[in-house]
């Protein structure tokens, strides 16, 4: 009778393996090499493809991978959610490529989970109305092969899987399931613990539900509204640095002198609020910041205008600008003219008067962007729910 010990199905995920050392195998002559030695010489080579991905380039997708509503040009509604092949990495640092368009029915999901998921139990709910798709690394055995047993054994022919094939799992999750935002360090000073949960999230789905919490439709697919992780190769690095970057600004840039850095907002109410734009100082020389001379106010124009759903840009909005010089930080103060939405913040400075800190050395870059999304919280103030990349 011929088995098969390995079950046809997938190995779960269950998390990063850490190395506490990398042993390469020693070779030499008469040496027997048997499943564990080869075993140990993939797990040499494949662990330091990983632990390189992982602390070096980090986690996200590398191309493709969008998600869409997936309807023939007859049907106005539809259930299912396409995801476009592409390629990724993911916490743990393997890699994952889709080598093919794949469909979820998103309606089949939620009526499977329902029942066990506290968010899609009230279909009023806003949890109930949403869910995030994710990707995922899996393995699978494959190509089963002859496998001699035991001559010992009661058996004396078996079956093994021969080949391991590296796959991926696309699954949906609602609110409380999210995987957590992968941090990003610029050096650490400690290396970072490996992820809970390695899986990458790739966009928003939000949902349009019937009275009794059926799905009927796909609203639409939102990349932006969520921390979708993304990794920039090489070429496009130099290619991004190449149009913002002049000659001077990467010298100030190789320096170390002061840059933008990220937005930060505190509402007030469903109007009005105060948008933050810190300036990163650098070191002086003696581990303390270098602050920023003067007013830079005047030799900064920084301009905010929101992004409409049908792609229309909304008029710039006049907010008053001030420079916090104990924060070091441009505060921009609205009043009245701020609604949930999607806005783009983008700051120019005159090069006539550039903006300097006490080492003469400028910001940089002298033109760059920040995207941001603001959402009411549950007393209905504006909030931001994810900070430019």
């Amino acid at each position: 009778m011929t088995t098969n010990p390995i079950a046809d199905a997938c190995v779960p995920d269950t998390g990063c393996v850490v190395p506490y050392e990398f042993v390469r195998l020693r070779y030499f002559f008469g040496q027997r090499l048997g499943v564990l030695e080869l075993t140990d010489e993939q797990a040499y080579v494949v662990g330091k493809q990983r632990f390189h991905n992982r602390h070096l380039h980090g986690a996200g997708v590398l191309c493709g991978l969008q998600g869409e509503r997936y309807a023939p040009a007859s049907q106005a509604t539809t259930t299912l959610l396409k995801v476009s092949r592409g390629a990724a990495i993911d916490g743990c640092g393997r890699e994952i490529v889709v080598g093919w368009d794949s469909c979820i029915d998103v309606a089949a999901w939620v009526r499977r989970h329902r029942e066990g998921n506290p968010d899609l139990a009230d279909p009023q709910q806003p949890s109930a109305q949403r869910v995030w798709v994710v990707l995922c690394y899996q393995e699978c055995p494959s190509d089963p092969a002859p496998a001699p047993r035991d001559p010992c054994g009661c058996e004396t022919t078996g079956c093994e899987h021969s080949r391991v094939r590296e796959g991926f799992r696309l699954d949906l999750v609602t609110e409380s399931d999210l995987p957590p935002p992968l941090a990003v360090a610029m050096a650490p000073e400690t290396c970072p613990a490996p992820p809970a949960d390695p899986c990458l999230v790739l966009a928003r789905v939000d949902l349009v539900l019937d009275n009794g919490g059926e799905v009927t439709d796909l609203a639409g697919v939102d990349h932006d509204i969520v921390a979708r992780e993304r990794l920039w190769s090489t070429s496009g690095i130099q290619a991004a640095l190449a149009t913002v970057i002049d000659a001077t600004d990467l010298a100030d840039a190789l320096a170390g002198g002061p840059r933008a850095g990220q937005v930060a907002f505190t509402g007030i109410n469903a109007t009005d609020g105060t948008l933050v734009l810190p300036i990163v100082l650098a070191d002086d020389g003696s581990g303390g910041p270098a602050p920023i001379l003067g007013d830079p106010t005047p030799a900064t124009t920084l301009t905010v205008r929101q992004l409409l759903d049908d792609g229309t840009w909304q008029p710039p909005l006049a907010p008053t600008l001030t420079w916090n010089a104990v924060d070091s930080q441009f505060e921009l103060a609205f009043t009245g003219d701020l609604a949930e939405g999607r806005y783009r913040l983008s700051g120019l400075v005159a090069t006539d008067t550039p903006i300097v800190d006490a080492a003469f050395r400028e910001l940089y870059p002298r033109t760059f962007a920040r995207w941001f999304q603001l959402e009411l919280d549950g007393s209905g103030v504006l909030t931001l729910s994810n900070p430019s990349l």
